[in-house]
């Protein structure tokens, strides 16, 4: 089992190369390197096996949730603006009251372009890697076999 202990950071250094890589703006770029742990975790662990199509649920059920939580929003008809219970941070929820104008503004800035593709893939699974097409034919060579039992 191999995993990273921290969390793998972008130095500043090399910002304006992820910023042309990626296409995330520069100002995106300033925000995500301001954050105590910028970067991305990685751990190669967590997997789910062919056969655990509960595990495949939760982890479709996750990929599939909205950016907002249902239970947390509420909207008063009698004052006209939009309730959001955010999440405790330190065992203290905050309430956003705003218009819903506003709300809808802030709510679509969660949304990607469209054609904005929002996963990357590294190392072997990268689309350039010359790894890619060993591993892809071992996965469909093992999904045949299970296709078989």
């Amino acid at each position: 089992m191999a995993s990273f202990g921290r969390a793998a950071s972008i130095p500043s250094r090399e910002a304006g190369v992820v910023c042309r890589i990626s296409g995330l703006g520069r100002e995106a770029a300033a925000n995500l390197l301001s954050w105590k742990n910028s970067g991305f975790s990685i751990h190669e662990d967590v997997n789910i096996k062919a056969w655990d199509r509960n595990g495949l649920e939760r982890l479709v059920g996750y990929c599939a949730r909205p950016a907002l939580s249902q239970q947390r929003l509420v909207y008063s008809e009698k004052t006209n603006t939009v309730l959001y219970h955010t999440a405790p941070k330190d065992g203290k929820s905050e309430i956003l009251v705003m218009p819903p104008v506003e709300f809808l503004r802030r709510w679509t800035l969660l949304m990607p372009p469209p054609k904005k593709n929002l996963i990357r893939y590294y190392g072997a699974l990268a689309p350039r890697s010359p790894l890619r097409p060993a591993v892809v034919a071992k996965v469909e060579k093992e999904a045949a076999l299970l296709a078989r039992r």
